[in-house]
């Protein structure tokens, strides 16, 4: 994720590591501020609950390699598969 020179030294300052950006991209809620500025957050309890999806997930890491689903615009997996090449 891009960051500008000020969040940079925030991130530094606060000692926040810049995966934590990453996560907050992919599992934060959003909400609109003014100037259709976005405010990205993650709450205790959903943190905790990734947490509990992470551990669950990690048994089975090793069976992601070439994985693939197929899935509409809306979401619904239609099939899941391996990669064969």
């Amino acid at each position: 994720m891009k960051t500008t020179k000020h969040a940079s030294e925030r991130l530094q300052q606060r000692g926040i590591p810049a995966e934590v950006l990453d996560i907050l991209d992919a599992f934060g809620f959003e909400s609109i501020q003014r100037n259709g500025i976005v405010k990205q957050r993650l709450p205790r309890r959903e943190v905790s609950a990734i947490k509990k999806k992470l551990r669950k997930a990690y048994q089975f890491i090793d069976r992601l390699d070439d994985s693939y689903c197929i899935k509409t615009e809306d979401d619904l997996v239609i099939t899941v598969a391996h990669q064969y090449q």
